[in-house]
């Protein structure tokens, strides 16, 4: 190359290229340190093998490499990992669209955006700025403690104001709760193991080591039937040993996930628009962050003895008809019953009726029509004639009704 240039951009980048062109030999921005300005990426290039990443410094006043790095792991779903020397500390989550699993406040800020870029070429996370116009000065430090924070200028006081800092409370340690845990940081205490699990050292467990995670209460076998239990709102599991397939619709990841015995979860890859994409999980799911009002949807396979009946609104509607019908049928059987019976009781016809002498009904005694006393006493036969008085023969009955039978004594006239 000759007579190249060295120059130092608006952006912060610092560029070494042709005196003639654009051609561009190194650039600053290809060897990040702890800071990253917009229009930095974090990642690799998958043709060179070049990887761009942070490495905090070893103290606040000496530069030299740190014991913390910031790198994307290309592995399964690539994320975004913070690594303690060789330790993983902490993870952001995979990107789901509009910003990462992990994340789901940065996505709310009006200073800047985080954009994912995943291709046959090169992964990487990279910062922009929401406008161009009058943009504040802001930036990303990886500091000596692992502290992940955002820092824009404050043109009043003068001064760098923190406005969004990552990984701040304990549930953003990596695994904290183990596998099959979900850690909540508004919860105490923290962790707690997922439906139909028990934590696998119980003994531990309460004493608030939680490392060792959960376990299932009841194994699958893949022979019964199985379904999954809806989580909402969580940071995805750990997407190193993951498969996914951006193709698919979250229909088309349930099947494929019941179809083997292996999968241990499955969720929509993209959350926008409905949902689209797919994750499939084949290890136990661990590293689970659960959010009261973001986060994301995970399925977890469960055996359908742990997941119990969920009604559906048809479900309650057919409940609903089949007990409601027999009843309205048996009380509209009751009531002609008892109708029809109350038509068969005694009847009576105007001759039979006797007026007081206020020309009204006395219904004190019960009345009979002539046909009924003559079949009762056998149409008048000595026989049941028990006696004559002044009044007349005396006769003795037997009466039939529909509620009651009873022995009387009939007097005619």
């Amino acid at each position: 190359m000759e007579n190249p240039v060295v120059q130092l951009l608006d952006t912060g980048n610092l560029v070494c290229r042709e005196e003639k062109g654009d051609h561009v030999v190194w650039q600053s921005f290809d060897y990040p340190g702890n800071i990253m300005l917009p229009g930095m990426a974090m990642g690799s290039n998958l043709v060179t093998g070049h990887e761009r990443y942070y490495t905090s410094w070893r103290s606040v006043d000496d530069p030299s490499p740190g014991r913390f790095s910031y790198r994307v792991d290309p592995n399964g779903f690539p994320q975004a990992l913070l690594w303690k020397d060789s330790v993983l500390w902490t993870r952001t989550g995979p990107w789901i669209g509009s910003h990462s699993s992990g994340n789901p406040t940065y996505s709310r800020n009006e200073i800047s955006t985080i954009h994912f870029t995943l291709n046959e070429e090169e992964v990487h996370y990279g910062i922009d700025l929401v406008s161009t116009n009058s943009s504040p000065i802001t930036f990303f430090m990886l500091h000596p403690n692992g502290d992940s924070k955002f820092y824009v200028w404050n043109y009043q006081k003068e001064n760098w104001m923190v406005f969004l800092t990552l990984h701040g409370n304990d549930c953003d340690r990596y695994a904290l709760c183990g596998p099959y845990g979900i850690c909540n940081k508004d919860r105490s205490p923290r962790c707690e193991c997922m439906k139909g699990f028990t934590p696998r050292f119980p003994d531990r467990w309460r004493l608030l080591d939680w490392s060792g995670g959960c376990v299932r209460r009841k194994k699958l076998d893949c022979k019964s039937k199985e379904g999954f239990q809806k989580y909402s709102g969580v940071k995805l599991p750990d997407t190193r040993h993951s498969w996914y397939d951006m193709s698919l619709n979250v229909d088309d990841c349930r099947r494929l996930c019941l179809k083997n015995c292996s999968c241990a979860a499955y969720a929509t890859a993209d959350e926008r628009r409905g949902g689209r994409g797919c994750f499939l999980w084949f290890t136990p799911l661990i590293d689970i962050t659960g959010y009261n009002d973001d986060g994301q949807d995970i399925y977890v396979r469960m055996p359908t003895s742990e997941l119990g009946k969920r009604w559906k609104r048809r479900d309650l509607i057919a409940i609903f008809w089949v007990l409601t019908v027999p009843f309205a049928l048996l009380f509209l059987h009751m009531y002609k019953k008892r109708k029809a019976k109350r038509k068969e009781r005694v009847k009576f016809s105007s001759e039979d009726v006797r007026l007081n002498k206020n020309g009204t009904e006395d219904l004190d005694l019960p009345l009979f029509k002539f046909t009924t006393v003559a079949k009762a006493t056998n149409n008048f036969s000595d026989d049941n004639k028990l006696g004559e008085g002044g009044f007349g023969p005396v006769y003795k009955v037997i009466i039939l009704l529909p509620t009651m039978c009873f022995i009387s004594t009939c007097l005619f006239i």
